[in-house]
């Protein structure tokens, strides 16, 4: 019996389907299904099929293959997967998880939850929340306000204003403008430039590249360490601290020293140094 036919045999499964798919054309995962019906018994219908269909096809390369926490896609611990913060998908952890300042996702902390600045999502505060460069947001200062390179938005130097090399956009130098790792973009060098652990894209060593985390792509073991480390356990540990540290409190703090440093004042100072 194939992927088809397992939904065929309800059709109660079936109207689920279509409703779905009328709202969501790209919707064709069975997983998502499942994930949006609310009825007890439907989604014990459903997790039935799911099995099934995982024991018929959960030796193929492509339902087996590691998913970003390890576990094999198309078995139960696919379906019962740990998610972003360690809680069990599908559980009602999962439902009320925390989100990235620590509040539970759907209680009034969510909804009123701290936004990158520290202003309350929802209050004044965050309707008129600060942006990346401390201007109020929907005033003057803000429509008009300086971009990466300390030029004022909507003006000439903006509409010229430098890239990430020096070039002036808009100048053929910019068209051929140096890329992240100094080829020319446009050219051979640059269809076959280096990825971001030195890699050549398109060789055999790029399609088994290292991933963001260290691990060669495939084996869990590192990636869950290096990443555990990073985001600590139940919202705590490191990454909070780091995160903490970087974005400060109220629009102050090392995340706006750190950020003047780096952008510098009018195309100047540290980051044209460097």
């Amino acid at each position: 019996m194939n992927y088809q036919q397992h939904l065929a045999t309800s059709a109660a499964i079936r109207g689920e389907i279509q409703r779905f798919e009328s709202v969501h054309p790209n919707i064709y995962s069975i997983y998502e299904l499942l994930e949006r019906v609310e009825e007890p018994a439907l989604q014990n219908q459903i997790r039935e099929h799911v099995i099934a269909i995982e024991e018929e096809q959960g030796s193929l390369a492509h339902s087996s293959c590691c998913t970003r926490y390890g576990e094999v896609w198309g078995t139960p611990a696919h379906s019962s997967c740990c998610t972003r913060y360690g809680e069990v998908w599908g559980t009602l952890a999962h439902s009320s998880c925390y989100t990235h300042y620590g509040e539970v996702w759907g209680t009034l902390a969510h909804s009123s939850c701290c936004t990158r600045y520290g202003e309350v999502w929802g209050t004044p505060a965050h309707s008129s929340c600060y942006t990346h460069y401390g201007e109020v947001w929907g005033t003057l200062a803000h429509s008009s306000c300086y971009t990466h390179y300390g030029e004022v938005w909507g003006t000439l130097a903006h509409s010229s204003c430098y890239t990430h090399y020096g070039e002036v956009w808009g100048t053929p130098a910019h068209s051929s403008c140096c890329t992240r790792y100094g080829e020319v973009w446009g050219t051979l060098a640059h269809s076959s430039c280096y990825t971001h652990y030195g890699e050549v894209w398109g060789t055999l060593a790029h399609s088994s590249c290292y991933t963001h985390y260290g691990e060669v792509w495939g084996n869990s073991s590192s990636f869950l360490l290096l990443h555990s480390l990073w985001r600590g356990v139940g919202n705590s540990g490191p990454f909070l601290l780091l995160h903490s540290l970087w974005r400060g409190v109220g629009n102050s703090g090392p995340f706006l020293l750190l950020h003047s440093l780096w952008r510098g004042v009018g195309n100047s100072g540290p980051l044209l140094l460097l």
